[in-house]
C-alpha cells in the first residue's frame, strides 16, 4: 500500500486517544474499524458514528485491538506488527488507560499519503 509503521502508529494512537476523550465524556463507539475511521485533510484520525449514551469500554477496547492487529499485518514491518500486538494485547488485558503510554507518538500521515489511507480506509 505504500504505508508503513509509523503510518499505522499515526493512525491507531490518534484513534487511541479519540476514544479515550469519549470515554471521559460518557461516550463510546462500539465498531471501531477502518470503515470507520477517517482522515482529516491534515492527515489526523476521525471516528464517525459516535454513539451517545452508557459506554461499553470493554467493546471499544476490543474492536481498537482489533484495528491494531489489522493495521499491523497491513502496514507494518515486522518490528511494527509486533509492537501494535504487543498494544493490542495490553489494551485488551489492562485497557486503554494503561496501553495507550507503550504506543509512540507519530506524526499523522503527510498530504500524500492521504489519499492511500482514505482508499484503504473504505475499503476494510
Amino acid at each position: 500500500t505504500g504505508l508503513g509503521t509509523e503510518d499505522a502508529v499515526a493512525v491507531l494512537g490518534g484513534i487511541a486517544r479519540v476514544v479515550r476523550a469519549l470515554h471521559a465524556r460518557g461516550l463510546h463507539h462500539g465498531r471501531i474499524a477502518g470503515d470507520t475511521v477517517l482522515l482529516d485533510p491534515s492527515g489526523a484520525p476521525l471516528l464517525v458514528m459516535v454513539r451517545p449514551g452508557p459506554h461499553d469500554r470493554a467493546r471499544d477496547e476490543r474492536c481498537l485491538a482489533a484495528l491494531a492487529r489489522t493495521l499491523a499485518a497491513a502496514w507494518c514491518d515486522a518490528d511494527g506488527a509486533a509492537l501494535l500486538h504487543r498494544f493490542a494485547g495490553r489494551l485488551v488485558l489492562d485497557g486503554l488507560d494503561e496501553a495507550l503510554p507503550a504506543l509512540p507518538r507519530a506524526a499523522p500521515p503527510g498530504p500524500a499519503r492521504l489519499a492511500v489511507v482514505r482508499r484503504w480506509s473504505r475499503r476494510s
